[in-house]
């Protein structure tokens, strides 16, 4: 595949064989709300299982929400998309990642919507405290088989204390949303970041809203597409944005990557 990159410079927890030293966190749950405390040497253990070899059917979006149709279509799909998209962070973002991580004032990350944890691995192999959240058991699951802290959470209802993370990861995960959505998002987002916190969100380039065949999968999966100038308008409400690039991987798949700050 040939690739353009445009950019603008404008939980106590189980020990774990897999994790490299003092990359933890401690995270305990009050209440319902989790509280991310220092790190620690250990971590969750991972299990294993094959999405694929649950033997879901073909999913009727007739009879689901877009959000239930979401975690199906993960949860059917975890292995796939993980080995799809295995060498994209290394390939297409590593100046945005390089970025991202420079900018933090300190090690705790919140992946949203992790997926396998591909992003989330490269922060820990840098020496960040990452917690992964993904709505899909089964993308949970692979983050923790690496040895990463993985929890099944949705993005709307996020139970972390205020101020929890010095920065959050969204790779394409808020595109699984209504539009109409977003804005409320970004403020819970907000409220869990640091003073200084720094946000690094992406959105897959287009103007639509909907379901849409996934060709990889032969699945339709509930996406929003964004034009770059409507997704600032929106970011530039609750954040200032340091850093804008574009990728385009190919004619189908360009990505709105952006780095910000609170304001």
């Amino acid at each position: 595949m040939n690739s353009q990159h445009k950019n603008n410079d404008t939980a106590k927890l189980n020990k774990n064989p897999n994790r490299p030293k003092g990359q933890g966190i401690h995270v305990t749950v009050h209440d319902g709300i989790f509280n991310v405390g220092d790190p620690l040497d250990s971590n969750i253990e991972g299990f294993t299982q094959s999405s694929q070899a649950m033997g879901y059917p073909p999913i009727n979006n007739d009879d689901i929400d877009y959000k239930k149709n979401v975690e199906m279509i993960y949860d059917k799909y975890a292995l796939e998309f993980s080995q799809n998209t295995k060498e994209y962070g290394e390939k297409y973002i590593q100046q945005e990642i390089t970025l991202f991580l420079s900018s933090l004032k300190g090690k705790k990350i919140l992946d949203v919507g992790s997926g396998a944890g591909r992003d989330a691995i490269i922060f820990q192999k840098k020496g960040f405290s990452v917690v992964c959240i993904d709505l899909s058991k089964a993308m949970v699951a692979l983050c923790k088989e690496k040895g990463l802290d993985a929890f099944e959470m949705d993005i709307e209802q996020l139970n972390f204390q205020t101020g929890s993370f010095d920065g959050i990861w969204a790779y394409t995960s808020l595109l699984h949303f209504p539009k109409e959505k977003l804005p409320k998002i970004l403020r819970k987002l907000k409220k869990i970041l640091t003073k200084n916190g720094v946000f690094g969100i992406a959105m897959k380039e287009g103007n639509f809203e909907g379901y849409k065949k996934d060709k990889r999968y032969e699945e339709e999966m509930f996406i929003s597409l964004y034009r770059a100038e409507d997704l600032r308008l929106i970011l530039e409400k609750e954040f200032e944005i340091i850093y804008f690039s574009k990728t385009v991987v190919d004619q189908e798949h360009t990505y709105l990557n952006y780095i910000c700050r609170i304001k």
